[in-house]
């Protein structure tokens, strides 16, 4: 039975009503509701041996009289110095005007913050404080957990909701006695109480120990119970033909890893289960050459197949490539997109129904309940990371059991990628085909903008192309040192008065960013302004090089993959990334992708600076998202609970044993929250 949060001391109807917001309904939810960081305020330092960048406690006095001015409407600053006899600090707190009257002129507190500044002029902004004295030692709460608040709520709210769930909530132990012996690890209740009240950091780490142990074993146990549901019969069943003239008809040589990607196809396709194949390989490693052979071993065994596409601008680039190419064979190759006129699209459903078409290819206007082929055999996804768990079983349901094939340009570790996608079986495309050149990277601050445009000048003087990248679409008040893709347009204008500057981004229409996209191809715009939606896009041979404005707001793998929009010619290319940010994680992120090309590398570092960040989450993968556990960071204990769901599931596979029981009960919960779960 569960308990409803009005029950919590505080908790009211609205209180209960901002929790559930946040996907907290009752009490015992609130538990693993878990902190997404903690302040360590038992570290105190002087004001003099603290470097630029540091987050620690300083106690010092307020030596000038608090301000507060309005700069405008909206934006409230109350600034003030400190002291601690060795150094001084200025401190902001802004749009928080109700807290003028907390500090006093002359009166000590502990403050704890991230300070900025350099070593003689330091500074801190909403920092967290408490009044104290200079005897005490310290803070009345020296480890402080965070947790991510919204709308109605606040730390204080939160802290206290949790609390009062540890005294009220009764905690049933679910992992086998086992288990926790052989890993010496704490009681879910001394778990839960170690992360939400600790009383050093030494308790924090044991008991998330145990939590993200048992995150890593009921996803490990989940998924091998998927994997034993999925030996369904193939609707599709094949035999081997000589695959000889497709690969003569390439005009090139397939690299090594290609062809053992297309080998590893086949082998599932002429299996008793239909495939379920994962198919990585970096930006331009040659994935769209594996899918094609597969479809054309398909089609030779008699099977219609499709491919999905996340966007219309790269469904049009497959299919100009791969009518011409399956054409030599007199088969044929149709496309549907969103804006495909309804007499075209009458006649391409019924050549498709007829069985006359013998590959389509297709955005999600594919999903359609009237979209039915005659005898679909082969399903292929690209770009996974862009398709979730619903709309790949829906595709799927378009034919009796069909081979699926699902491609990502998103290189992931393959721990990593073995949890992420479950029950498929994993092709890496490792090697690049042979005389593709390294895009060279360098990283600059906006000092260097002259350089930067002079350079963007020589490139258009040989005749060539390029990108420019902007986080933003249009200018914020909040981010006044973010470029917009609108404004930075036209910036560029006045000083490339005589060249052409496309523009697109997300707020436009499909068509309207075709039509950008067809003036860039051509070569009628010279420079195309974006947003991310070029991440996944057209290749344009003549684009040599790309200017990435603040970096810093872009993962490491996102950068990686706009990088991969360049160098897709003959001729060598570039990439500039520009960014202020002087932090040294921020730096050290930045600099790895002048340093490699490799996306797999990249993506591990990314992993170990940026963490797992929504890997997991039900809206892209249909899979429990990880609340407290870490891919990069907590490997050791994945391996070990990997290796213990497979010592469990080899001995009790329904997990019907006394001891497991409870186990199976909480990861049917677990999985069975989202309805498109792999458990469902």
């Amino acid at each position: 039975m569960k308990t409803p949060l009005t029950k919590l001391k505080g908790i009211g109807a609205t209180r209960a009503a901002a929790f559930e917001r946040l996907g907290i309904t009752d009490a015992e939810s609130l538990l693993s509701y878990y902190p997404r960081s903690y302040e360590d305020h038992s570290v105190i330092k002087n004001l003099s041996e603290i470097a630029p960048y540091d987050s620690c406690s300083v106690i010092a006095s307020v030596v000038t009289t608090p301000t507060l001015s309005r700069i405008r409407k909206g934006l409230d600053i109350l600034r003030f110095t400190i002291s601690d006899g060795t150094a001084t600090c200025k401190v902001t707190y802004f749009n928080q005007p109700y807290l003028k009257n907390s500090f006093v002129k002359g009166e000590t507190y502990l403050f704890y913050g991230r300070f900025e500044g350099n070593f003689i002029n330091h500074t801190l902004t909403n920092p967290y404080f408490e009044k104290t004295d200079i005897e005490e030692e310290g803070s009345s709460q020296p480890i402080k957990p965070i947790y991510t608040v919204g709308k109605g709520l606040t730390q204080k709210a939160v802290v206290s909701a949790v609390h009062s769930a540890l005294d009220m909530c009764e905690v049933e132990e679910y992992m086998p006695s086992y288990i926790l012996d052989k890993y010496k690890l704490p009681s879910l209740k001394e778990a839960l109480d170690a992360v939400h009240r600790p009383e050093n950091m030494a308790q924090v780490k044991y008991g998330r120990s145990r939590l993200i142990f048992d995150e890593f074993l009921m996803l490990s146990l989940g998924l091998f119970m998927k994997k034993s549901q999925s030996g369904r019969s193939s609707g599709a069943p094949c035999k081997m033909v000589e695959m000889a003239p497709f690969y003569d008809s390439l005009g090139y040589d397939l690299t090594e890893a290609q062809q053992r990607s297309i080998n590893e196809g086949i082998s599932d396709m002429c299996g008793v289960s239909p495939m379920n194949r994962l198919v990585q390989g970096d930006v331009g490693s040659g994935k769209t050459a594996v899918s094609a052979a597969l479809c054309y071993f398909a089609i030779k065994n008699g099977w219609q197949s499709a491919i999905i596409a996340p966007t219309e601008i790269l469904a049009k680039q497959h299919y100009e490539k791969l009518s011409a190419l399956f054409g030599k064979f007199g088969m044929k190759v149709s496309l549907l997109t969103g804006s495909t006129k309804k007499k075209e699209r009458d006649e391409i459903l019924n050549a498709l129904k007829d069985g006359k078409t013998d590959l389509m290819i297709a955005t999600h206007a594919l999903m359609v309940e009237d979209v039915v082929f005659d005898r679909l055999g082969l399903l292929v996804c690209d770009e996974q990371h862009r398709f979730g768990v619903r709309q790949r079983a829906a595709a799927v349901q378009k034919g009796n059991s069909p081979h699926l094939l699902v491609m990502s340009a998103t290189p992931i570790p393959r721990t990593l990628a073995l949890m992420i996608y479950g029950d498929l079986e994993i092709s890496v495309i490792d090697t690049m085909p042979p005389g593709r050149r390294v895009t060279k990277t360098h990283y600059v601050s906006s000092k260097q903008r002259g350089q930067v445009n002079s350079f963007i000048r020589k490139k258009l003087n040989d005749g060539e192309q390029g990108y420019i990248v902007c986080p933003l679409v249009e200018g914020s008040d909040g981010l006044p040192e973010v470029k917009d893709a609108v404004s930075h347009r036209d910036e560029l204008k006045k000083l490339f008065p005589d060249i052409e500057i496309g523009l697109i981004h997300g707020r436009m229409k499909p068509a309207e960013k075709d039509e950008e996209m067809k003036k860039f191809v051509s070569g009628e715009s010279r420079i195309l302004i974006a947003t991310t939606v070029i991440e996944v896009g057209v290749d344009v041979k003549n684009a040599t090089f790309m200017i990435i404005e603040n970096a810093e707001r872009f993962g490491l793998s996102q950068l990686h993959q706009l990088r991969g929009r360049v160098g897709r010619g003959n001729k060598q290319s570039y990439c500039i990334i520009v960014s202020d940010h002087e932090a040294p994680d921020t730096v050290e992120r930045l600099k790895v992708l002048e340093s490699t090309a490799d996306g797999f590398e990249i993506a591990k570092k990314d992993l170990e600076l940026r963490g797992p960040g929504d890997f997991f989450g039900s809206r892209q993968h249909g899979l429990p998202t990880l609340r407290i556990a870490d891919m990069a960071g907590d490997t050791v204990t994945l391996h070990a609970a990997q290796e213990t769901a497979r010592e469990i599931y080899r001995s009790d596979p329904d997990l019907e044993k006394k001891e497991h029981k409870i186990l199976k009960t909480k990861i049917q919960e677990l999985f069975s929250v989202d309805k498109a779960s792999i458990l469902n």
